[in-house]
């Protein structure tokens, strides 16, 4: 599956692809684990990855009662952005095979 960066403008005005793969669905077992080893560069914004894509870069969804349903892409090198104002259903109705 991918994302079309052109659904995201704050995306889109930030990193040079136009589609984003995602390479993996985290399993259940491994998320508390995937979460530690970026809990570094996510602490304070209450976002967990859950999807893996090319280069590192993840696809969080927010956990706490200000971001809570929320999702957002987070990338090492362009930080980390809110998808819009989608929930978990409006992001995987968006998705492109």
């Amino acid at each position: 599956m991918k994302i079309d960066v052109n659904e995201y403008p704050e995306l889109k005005s930030k990193i040079p692809d136009n589609m984003i793969l995602i390479q993996e669905i985290f399993p259940k077992d491994e998320l508390e684990y995937i979460f530690s080893n970026f809990k570094p560069y996510l602490e304070g914004r209450n976002i967990c990855p859950f999807l893996g894509t090319l280069g590192e870069a993840v696809i969080c969804i927010g956990f706490d009662q200000k971001n809570k349903g929320k999702i957002f892409y987070f990338d090492l090198d362009f930080g980390c952005f809110q998808l819009g104002n989608d929930n978990l259903t409006e992001f995987l109705s968006k998705l492109i095979e």
